[in-house]
């Protein structure tokens, strides 16, 4: 998935202002370029790529709710309709998804043969398949067409959309395993549910009983479509932020941390355009209905939970819903239901996470320090909420808890003010690994980079982190 920064106008990335105390005309001027040169330009190309996902979102929303059709042609319409996205996104890189998703058909077709042995084994089976796979198109030992997926800018443009993939065939393998009723889905149903036009491209994750949904035919009415416009506005708006507004910003100081901070602000504003976006096309395609069509929505990020944040621990729940369930329901709990309790599930948890999100070391780097960060938080707080006998938890208390000293006690606005300022300062510290460089962008980052941008922020976040254990031990 092409990070949105890939629209800033060629050149424009370096604009800056020769005169930070210019006087107010300069600073209009300036505003008027940014708008002239930047805003209307990417807001202009965003709304292109946003609008050809949709109009295939409409398409089968309208043909599924106006035509008689059986299951299986609403199926094989979604299908079509997602392939013919992804088409208009990735071009012919667009045969690795079919193939990714046939591999995975497979795998778990394998496994649910053994489980007439006995073994109920579809989720890891279907999990170490898609791996597999994944590793081999990235080495180059598959190629589609004349496409190589060795190359760096190549992978990092199609990672966002494998991932999806390979997040709902593994999803279909546990919930098979799950049910000894269960059935796996036939080739339409799968085809359908995997390749769903309404999140093939942006997401989010849904589940397969999340799809189904989709048969029925829920009504086009004005609660719909408003849903569907918010939801759209707010993407454009969180792009115009990110592609834009932060360049600005970025010329009111020269404090480390601020422009630390406003890499990171970017980078986040470029993730709600992203979750926005996929709000939007999801409730489009017809999935996110409730109460017969009273309420639609699909939340996938919560941006106030994530910029005034109460914990890393928020954050995380946070910053896409629905990964988190998915992290939860199919990493985290069965590996406590194997033995591994605490740290080990957690560590677990996020090195599934950035499996999913691709080969890529920084990402790896970034993950790996956020659960060591969120643990060591959360094991913090518990022992401090003990001590204090107070609502200071990485999570929030229910309005009835036990504790003494509850929200607007002195001490707990103490802690939490605290917490909260070393979260804003974990927030730009993990964040900033994810810069404005468009050629950094288009072949993603390395480890290099990364240590480059802690180096230079004296490796603050994994200090605070290492302080905190120690707190934790002591206390």
């Amino acid at each position: 998935m092409a990070y949105p920064y890939d629209a800033i106008p060629e050149g424009y990335e370096g604009m800056h202002w020769e005169d930070d105390s210019a006087d107010e005309q300069d600073a209009e001027l300036s505003l008027n370029d940014l708008l002239e040169h930047c805003l209307l330009p990417t807001v202009h190309e965003a709304s292109i790529q946003f609008g050809t996902v949709m109009m295939w979102c409409l398409i089968f929303r309208a043909s599924a709710s106006f035509l008689p059709l059986p299951a299986i042609p609403v199926h094989l319409l979604s299908a079509t309709c997602g392939l013919a996205a992804l088409t208009s996104m990735f071009g012919e890189a667009v045969l690795y998804f079919p193939a990714l998703a046939t591999v995975g058909y497979a795998a778990l077709g394998v496994a649910r043969f053994c489980t007439r042995w006995g073994y109920r084994c579809c989720g890891p089976v279907s999990a170490f398949a898609c791996v597999v796979f994944i590793i081999s198109s990235f080495s180059g030992c598959f190629h589609f067409s004349e496409l190589a997926f060795s190359d760096p800018s190549v992978w990092h443009m199609v990672r966002g959309a494998q991932m999806l993939v390979v997040m709902k065939i593994v999803s279909v393998g546990f919930d098979v395993d799950s049910d000894e009723k269960a059935h796996l889905p036939n080739a339409s149903q799968y085809y359908g549910y995997i390749l769903h036009v309404g999140c093939v491209v942006f997401g989010p994750w849904i589940s397969f009983k999340d799809y189904l949904t989709v048969l029925t035919r829920p009504s086009i009415n004005f609660i719909w479509v408003v849903s569907v416009m918010r939801s759209g506005a707010l993407a454009m708006f969180c792009f115009a932020m990110s592609s834009c507004v932060t360049i600005w910003t970025s010329t009111w100081g020269t404090w480390k941390w601020w422009l630390a901070y406003n890499d990171a602000f970017a980078y986040r504003m470029s993730h709600y355009f992203i979750s926005f976006m996929s709000e939007a096309t999801v409730m489009a395609s017809g999935i996110g209905c409730h109460g017969e069509g009273k309420t639609w929505s699909f939340p996938v990020a919560v941006p106030s939970k994530i910029e005034l944040p109460r914990s890393l621990v928020q954050v995380v729940v946070y910053w896409n819903i629905p990964m988190h369930v998915w992290l939860k329901e199919y990493v985290f709990r069965p590996s406590q239901r194997f033995g591994l309790g605490g740290f080990p599930a957690i560590l677990l948890t996020y090195v599934a996470s950035a499996m999913l999100h691709g080969l890529n070391g920084q990402l790896w780097a970034v993950l790996l320090s956020l659960g060591l960060s969120t643990y060591v938080e959360h094991i913090l707080r518990e022992k401090l909420s003990s001590i204090y006998d107070a609502c200071i938890r990485a999570r929030p208390c229910k309005e009835k808890c036990s504790h003494h000293k509850t929200f607007f006690s002195a001490v707990t606005l103490v802690w939490n003010t605290l917490f909260f300022i070393l979260a804003i300062s974990s927030l730009a510290y993990l964040g900033v690994m994810f810069d404005s460089d468009p050629k950094l962008q288009e072949q993603g980052y390395d480890l290099t980079h990364t240590f480059a941008k802690w180096l230079y922020l004296d490796f603050t976040g994994h200090w605070i982190a290492l302080s905190m254990y120690v707190v934790y031990k002591l206390s």
